[in-house]
């Protein structure tokens, strides 16, 4: 069994104002054990709906259907057409159910089905039920009206079917019900009767048999007519009388009349069986059946006394009220006729072929709507049989006028009164759309007509080629392998055979380390080609290194150490600047080089450096920075044109310059001349000076 507890909201957008809104459902949904049987619990209408085809399972008092679990809450059953039988137990004490509709599909009502449905009032049993099973309606406590649609019928009611049904006072079965022992009647099974209960029906039957057999019930030989339901019997002799009772609610007409092959003969009497001096023998001098239109008073009562006239047979009767002034019928507005589908092939007098559509095959469907004097209306479908006195016969042009596509007209006749009936012919026109095959599906032809209708053919598969052979030969780290396949598709048509890997083949060249790159050997494969480095050597770099500092007289004494920051050291192509504390550091390969200190400065010093196995350290490199002006000589000029730098620094019209700040205390000063002193008065220099 299937069961799904379930919240459905939907979300529904305004369309006027863009708010959204939601609607929510709650319940409970599923389908009855492995029958072909829904129900749908709705909690806020506490309605439960089944669904389907067939018949429900049958339960237990101890397992009962899902929905039991709600008997508190459902308040209306709702059955569905295509539901024939209602299992044992189904319904079982589902307390608060006040209403209850049963299909025309319905033949037989299990064991226990409505057992102790309590609330439950009245019920009306469809002209197909033939089968009510044993404690069927048992305990229905407040069940005070029993209807069947079919009172002519023959029905099977089991044992104890409507036992202990306190308020049921009153009731009456088809003429041809088996009753069952204690069936109805009784307060127990063991035979405890009714206070008081009246059992109605025909004389002969065997409701007067069940009762006159129990001597608590009274039987009561006239049967209550309802509108629109089947009544009749069968007279077995020459001497039959049958007694039927109505009292209207409504004053006006009414009409009674009978179908059937016996000679039937009726006369409308009052509440104490006196004829009134109306009645009805034959219909015409060919049918027998009787046909009485009388007016009847409301709340009052009356008999009409059926009997037949040297005949036997079975007799069908009706009451309709009033008199017919109008009917209107039609087709549900899903019906449509499919030309090929629901018609066959004819040729018209002029030999042009058509497609006819035989309605009767359809009329099961054809529901029709009378309306009588009264105001009363009452919906039917379509019966071959008279109604009312005349029988309805549908007509159609198609003959004159062939019916392709569109909406058509009908003529539904009832005596002399017509309706039209719209019926709806569809004509497929079908596009095609293919789905080529492959080599293992088959394809098809799909057909889709505009009204949703379609239809495919298939195309057979057109399985695998011959094989043929892919081969992929091994590489140096790869496998190679070969397979059969399909040149269609490419599927693999066998296994895949592998074949090992060939590993590299490497040869192994030298590469020495030089002053900027490192040294190693090269592994080259003669195979792929693929390589690798491996057994590095380091590079054959030195570095030579210093400080460079003032020099401060004429023998290149330095005793102060004023250090050089900033100024340029060139060695070859290579230029870079000394640290803040004067270093520098230069990364050679083993040669002589000549190495430019103080590259900024007009006198800059020259050192040539040999380099062998070793970096070399060239210590403090004094150099001859005091000549600022460039002219060869030291002397107040060169002062002049630092305090000039330093005054503009002042108005802000120059930068600090670290490089000139040769006693390093942060500012551009005449201080910065003091190591000057041993080059003033020294003539003009040059290189020589280093020597």
């Amino acid at each position: 069994m299937k069961k799904y507890s379930v919240i459905f909201c939907f979300l529904l957008a305004t369309v006027f104002v863009g708010v959204p809104s939601f609607f929510a459902f709650a319940g409970e949904q599923g389908t009855l054990g492995d029958s072909q049987v829904d129900y749908v619990f709705e909690e806020s209408t506490g309605t439960l709906t089944l669904t389907g085809t067939g018949a429900t399972p049958d339960y237990t008092p101890e397992s009962l259907p899902p929905f039991a679990a709600h008997r508190s809450q459902i308040r209306t059953v709702q059955v569905e057409e295509g539901i024939t039988e209602l299992g044992d137990n189904l319904l079982r004490q589902l307390t608060a159910v006040t209403d209850v509709q049963l299909p025309e599909s319905l033949r037989t009502i299990g064991s226990n089905t409505f057992f102790h449905v309590a609330a439950l009032q009245s019920i009306r049993i469809p002209a197909g039920v033939t089968g009510i099973g044993s404690y069927a309606f048992a305990a229905c406590s407040w069940l005070t009206d029993i209807q069947f649609d079919n009172m002519a019928g023959s029905l099977q009611l089991g044992a104890c079917a409507f036992i202990d049904c306190k308020a049921l006072t009153a009731a009456q079965f088809p003429v041809g019900t088996g009753f069952g022992q204690y069936a109805v009647g009784y307060q127990d099974e063991d035979g405890r009767p009714m206070t008081a209960f009246t059992l109605r029906g025909l004389t002969g039957t065997t409701a007067q048999y069940y009762a006159e057999a129990a001597a608590q019930i009274t039987f009561d030989p006239a049967l209550e007519l309802t509108q629109g339901a089947t009544f009749g019997n069968t007279f077995q002799s020459y001497s039959g009388t049958d007694w039927y009772r109505y009292t209207p609610t409504a004053t006006g007409t009414y009409h009674f009349y009978s179908m059937g092959s016996v000679d039937t003969v009726v006369r409308l009497c009052d509440g104490s069986k006196a004829d009134l001096g109306q009645g009805s023998d034959d219909r015409s001098l060919y049918d027998l059946n009787f046909d009485l239109t009388c007016t009847l008073q409301a709340g009052e009562t009356y008999y009409f006394q059926v009997t037949n006239n040297h005949s036997l047979g079975a007799y069908t009767a009706y009451l309709y009220p009033g008199k017919v002034i109008g009917f209107s019928a039609a087709f549900p507005a899903d019906q449509v006729l499919v030309t090929g589908v629901d018609s066959t092939a004819r040729t018209d007098s002029d030999g042009q072929a058509y497609a006819y559509f035989d309605l009767n095959a359809f009329t099961d469907r054809l529901q029709i709507t009378i309306t009588y004097d009264t105001g009363d209306q009452v919906t039917l479908p379509l019966t071959e049989e008279n109604y009312n006195g005349h029988v309805f016969s549908l007509t159609d042009d198609q003959v004159a006028h062939h019916w392709t596509e569109g909406t058509y007209t009908a003529t539904l006749t009832w005596g002399d009164q017509t309706a039209a009936v719209p019926v709806h012919v569809h004509t497929h026109v079908y596009t095609a759309q293919r789905t080529e095959p492959t080599c293992v599906a088959d394809g098809q032809i799909l057909y889709t007509c505009t009204c949703g209708d379609s239809y495919a053919t298939p195309i057979a598969k057109l399985g695998h080629t011959a094989p043929a052979t892919h081969r992929v030969q091994p590489t140096c780290t790869l496998p190679g392998y070969t397979y059969d396949y399909c040149t269609r598709c490419r599927a693999h048509l066998s296994d895949t055979v592998s074949t090992p890997a060939l590993g590299h083949d490497y040869t192994a060249v030298v590469i020495p380390p030089t002053t900027t790159e490192e040294g190693y050997t090269r592994y080259t494969c003669r195979r792929c080609g693929s390589s690798y480095d491996g057994n590095y050597q380091p590079a054959l770099r030195y570095t030579v290194t210093g400080r460079a500092v003032a020099m401060e007289s004429m023998d290149g004494s330095h005793p102060h150490n004023y250090l050089l920051v900033g100024t340029t050291i060139e060695l070859g192509d290579e230029s870079l600047q000394t640290g803040e504390d004067g270093t520098f550091s230069i990364a050679v390969a083993p040669g002589t080089y000549t190495l430019t200190v103080g590259a900024d400065f007009y006198l800059c010093r020259q050192v040539q450096v040999t380099v062998t196995t070793q970096s070399v350290d060239l210590g403090d490199v004094p150099v001859m920075t005091y000549d600022l002006t460039g002219d060869g000589y030291v002397n107040a000029r060169d002062l002049v044109t630092l305090q000039q730098y330093a005054a503009a620094i002042d108005r802000g019209e120059g930068a600090y310059e670290r490089l000139l700040d040769f006693n390093g205390d942060g500012r551009i000063t005449a201080a910065d001349m003091d190591g000057a002193a041993g080059f003033i008065g020294a003539g003009k220099l040059d290189e020589s000076i280093y020597d």
